[in-house]
């Protein structure tokens, strides 16, 4: 029995929990309570307890990366949107077109290779590919690069995942007006003469700069410091080839 119990918390402990799961659970609890006696609410909230939502978070988790879970698209987009609305506007576009992408997303097994990545992307932005291999742990798979929507706005896009993390570079084009200072938004660290802003919600870290005619984020789960270090390391290659490409 004991060596059953230890596998079973070894397996838990080794699963890393999907950041909507917590949220999710939280909704459906809430959304099946019902008036009850004063002594029913009270073991109610009792269960609801933070314990409980991390075992339920973790056994959740086991169901969805086993295949037994399935959130529905509906469900996805709602996520999406109460995540991405805490953020000013230009940032919580990144992570909301992060979240769609990469995290709702079943990868392959194996990664594509490099030359079929490539004709996934407009000729001009391909050279973003070895930039960023260049930068990331050799740990990491690229596994999509592409064009893509999200609320009504283009990115070019690129994500990469490990054992543990998603990593994306989000980049879409500047419109009129538009900056991070304009938001209210103060550099957090110059870089090589280059403004680097920081946000984050939830698990998520963003780390973003600017050039003329270009938005350019680094967008995922790890600690905002490592987020931050892997994206100072980029920017140089990224703003060098974005401004080629002018406004």
């Amino acid at each position: 029995m004991n060596d059953n119990n230890n596998r079973l918390k070894s397996a838990v402990d080794s699963v890393t929990v999907p950041p909507f799961l917590e949220a999710r659970i939280r909704s459906q609890i809430q959304a099946v309570q019902q008036p009850r006696p004063w002594f029913f609410r009270l073991a109610t909230l009792k269960l609801a307890s933070v314990g409980l939502v991390a075992v339920l978070c973790a056994g959740t988790a086991l169901a969805y990366h086993a295949g037994h879970l399935r959130l529905t698209k509906a469900s996805k987009t709602s996520y999406v949107w109460s995540v991405s609305n805490r953020l000013v506007s230009l940032m919580g576009a990144a992570l909301g077109d992060h979240i769609n992408c990469s995290v709702f997303r079943k990868y392959p097994k194996d990664a594509p290779a490099v030359a079929v990545l490539e004709q996934k992307l407009p000729a001009e932005y391909r050279e973003l590919i070895p930039i960023v291999q260049s930068q990331v742990p050799s740990d990491y798979r690229l596994l999509i690069s592409h064009q893509c929507r999200w609320n009504g706005r283009r990115f070019i896009h690129l994500s990469l995942e490990n054992s543990s993390h998603v990593l994306s570079v989000v980049i879409s084009r500047r419109k009129d007006g538009e900056s991070f200072g304009a938001e209210g938004l103060l550099p957090a660290l110059v870089q090589a003469d280059i403004p680097m802003y920081q946000s984050g919600v939830q698990r998520f870290a963003i780390t973003a700069f600017e050039t003329p005619g270009y938005l350019v984020y680094f967008v995922s789960d790890l600690p905002q410091s490592e987020n931050t270090r892997i994206m100072q390391a980029m920017a140089p290659g990224m703003q060098s080839l974005l401004n080629k490409l002018g406004a």
